[in-house]
């Protein structure tokens, strides 16, 4: 990653078969490059903002919409594939994005420097707050990142998504995917995924209402992963996928990072 950062100027982008495509891809990985990058920085002593980070952060500004009714998000790859890669992911990456900014250990001058994109990004993504223009799978990451930017979410706005979240639990303890969105899985069960990204976002609240169910989610990872490979299993929204594939291995690997995240946030 800090090499694509650091040769940004000459490197290619990942999909460049049309102008469109290498679009999409760079801005994806504009946000990517910044949010990796700046978790990496604010976890690790001594928990200053690096050179190349601070290149990553640029190429996200230098990548952002700056007109248009997308104003403030990034071009984001599409392969009609949910939840990540479709038309409905943009927004989901706008929310990685405002991650990657609130969480870079910056001075308040570095914010001011990009304050208008701030307020872009702040206002593209307060714009699709409601569930009617945004899945509550987009809202959770949109919840989580309203803990790390200030200004997209006012504090009864937070509860309202997470009451929401709470509601979508199953009996089990575990989420799935399906009640995240408008889409349907075979198998109509609790999933690593789903069950490891709620519980994450509902921690980031101290009150016991959203900090049980997020022990209970716990729990549920607790009792679901797979004790040969250590992973904790996932299926594809799109298609049947061979687990032993790069692509067939995706849900799982994303799964199994939430759950991790989870694990380790939560007090038991």
């Amino acid at each position: 990653v800090r090499r694509r950062v650091n040769a940004w100027d000459e490197a290619k982008p990942w999909y460049g078969f049309s102008p469109e495509k290498s679009e999409e891809s760079r801005g994806t990985e504009a946000v990517i490059n910044a949010f990796l990058l700046s978790a990496s920085d604010a976890s690790t002593p001594p928990y200053i903002l690096l050179p190349d980070t601070k290149k990553a952060l640029e190429n996200l500004w230098s990548t952002q919409r700056v007109d248009g009714s997308a104003k403030g998000s990034w071009p984001w790859l599409d392969f009609e594939l949910e939840p990540w890669e479709s038309e409905h992911a943009e927004y989901w990456g706008a929310t990685l994005g405002a991650v990657a900014a609130g969480s870079a250990p910056q001075s308040k001058q570095a914010h001011h420097a990009v304050s208008s994109q701030l307020e872009s990004l702040r206002g593209y993504l307060r714009a699709g707050r409601d569930g009617s223009s945004q899945s509550l799978h987009n809202r959770t990451m949109l919840l989580l990142a309203s803990h790390r930017l200030d200004g997209l979410l006012d504090r009864a706005e937070q509860e309202a998504i997470a009451d929401e979240i709470v509601r979508a639990q199953r009996t089990d303890g575990g989420w799935n995917i399906g009640d995240l969105g408008d889409w349907s899985l075979e198998v109509d069960a609790s999933d690593a995924y789903a069950t490891g990204l709620c519980s994450y976002v509902l921690n980031q609240f101290v009150e016991a209402h959203f900090r049980g169910p997020a022990r209970a989610g716990a729990r549920w990872l607790n009792a679901h992963q797979d004790p040969q490979t250590g992973a904790w299993p996932a299926r594809s929204l799109n298609k049947e996928r061979d687990a032993t594939t790069h692509v067939g291995q995706f849900t799982r690997d994303a799964a199994t990072a939430f759950a991790v995240l989870a694990l380790t946030d939560i007090e038991w």
